[in-house]
């Protein structure tokens, strides 16, 4: 298996954890300081701790769409997009993955002839091959639930009726059905 540099989900875990730890710890005492006694100068420190959480708060969501061994935090690398042609491309789209909502403009959509590619800003890419792939509906609502057996990440996967459509085109004609899933 392609495993990370433990440097690297070791840095995660910790970055994490501390960032989130120590905007609490300035957090709850300056808000008390600032509301009982009128001194905000550790609210203040407050803000300085934003740009960080803000990342520790990316960090945390990963494991959302993604399971633990090939989320920020795991030691799996997820499968690379393939090199092959790409049959359509569908860029600033939404989507939902298991847990975690993107709205428009995170997501990308990469239809490929074996599979679909998918990058997500700020959380990286996945790559489910035709093979994974169980089921395509429409759902109750709004955009196709894809339901796939890939072990890396979560489902089921929303995805908009433009790119359902591609992937029911051409993806899903091309994967070989074993005669013995057929009888």
């Amino acid at each position: 298996m392609n495993t990370k540099s433990p440097l690297h989900y070791w840095f995660c875990r910790v970055y994490a954890a501390t960032v989130w730890l120590g905007f609490t710890c300035t957090m709850l005492p300056g808000v008390y300081l600032a509301a009982r006694h009128g001194d905000g100068w550790l609210f203040g420190w407050t803000f300085a701790w934003t740009p960080f959480y803000a990342v520790a708060v990316i960090l945390l969501m990963s494991p959302f769409a993604f399971y633990w061994p090939y989320s920020v935090f795991g030691r799996l690398r997820r499968t690379p997009l393939p090199n092959a042609p790409k049959v359509a491309v569908f860029y600033a789209s939404y989507g939902r993955f298991a847990r975690l909502n993107c709205t428009v403009p995170m997501v990308t959509w990469i239809v490929y002839r074996s599979g679909v590619g998918i990058k997500i800003a700020l959380f990286g890419n996945a790559y489910i091959s035709a093979r994974d792939i169980v089921s395509l509906a429409e759902g109750r609502w709004t955009g196709w639930v894809l339901e796939h057996e890939n072990p890396e990440i979560r489902g089921p996967i929303l995805l908009p009726a433009k790119v359902a459509r591609a992937v029911e085109q051409v993806v899903l004609p091309s994967r070989l059905i074993p005669y013995a899933e057929v009888v």
